[in-house]
């Protein structure tokens, strides 16, 4: 869910595939590495893997390192399964 953000956010919408084909996705979350708030927008994921769960964890404690907020936007259910599945639902804050 979308809460208080920063002024300054950034918003990555997810592809309906996040898995290790997701090459294009992985060079986008890339210019997430400044200081502002993420919005996740998560709602199109229909298929995800392992790599896809670590690639959003990665995206998560970046920004947290930084002091940034990350926010999901709809995250999907299959998005949501998957990261229960794995033990980081909490830690992805979904």
């Amino acid at each position: 869910m979308v809460g208080r953000l920063s002024f300054c956010v950034q918003r990555l919408d997810l592809p309906e595939a996040l898995d290790i084909t997701a090459e294009t996705f992985a060079q986008d979350a890339r210019v997430l590495a400044g200081s502002a708030d993420v919005v996740l927008g998560g709602a199109s994921v229909r298929r995800i893997d392992a790599s896809g769960i670590q690639l959003l964890y990665t995206i998560v404690a970046a920004a947290k390192a930084r002091g940034s907020k990350v926010a999901w936007d709809s995250p999907s259910k299959t998005l949501i399964d998957a990261a229960r599945a794995a033990g980081l639902e909490r830690l992805l804050e979904l």
